[in-house]
């Protein structure tokens, strides 16, 4: 419960709120939306739906504000003794993870340049879109983030 407590102060910080909006809006994501578009109300558990998506010519199974595949889900929701797909465990997911890349402190401090250099490697609308999925400038997020 350590690293949930850390988060509950880190999501108090506006650099982590304007980032955790930026990648919401890039994901094109709300708290109960599945990739594709489609959207689930049972916040109990992740939806867990497989979704092919012709892009990437590929099932995914991404749901949440911040789009987390189920296997991604699985393991982070394991560390964190998350009980539920819920808004605020939805957050603490997104915080794990950026934790997880080491940039947690640099997003609190709003180095957005050095985060999005690693947090693309987890979130594939961010630049440098290294998934195939439509790409976004660094600069048109870094303006959306401030």
């Amino acid at each position: 419960m350590l690293k949930i407590n850390k988060y509950d102060i880190a999501l108090k910080n506006k650099n982590i709120i304007a980032l955790l909006d930026t990648i919401s809006h890039f994901e094109g994501a709300n708290y109960n939306t599945i990739v594709g578009g489609k959207t689930f109300s049972d916040y109990s558990k992740h939806p867990q739906q497989k979704i092919w998506i012709k892009s990437i010519k590929d099932f995914s199974t991404a749901a949440g504000r911040y789009q987390i595949i189920y296997p991604t889900w699985l393991w982070v929701s394991s560390e964190l003794e998350l009980k539920d797909f819920t808004p605020k465990s939805q957050d603490y997911a997104a915080l794990f993870l950026m934790e997880h890349k080491n940039q947690l402190q640099n997003a609190i401090d709003g180095k957005i340049d050095k985060v999005l250099e690693s947090i693309s490697w987890i979130w594939a609308s961010l630049p440098p879109s290294r998934y195939g999925q439509t790409s976004n400038t660094t600069k048109k997020v870094v303006e959306y983030f401030k």
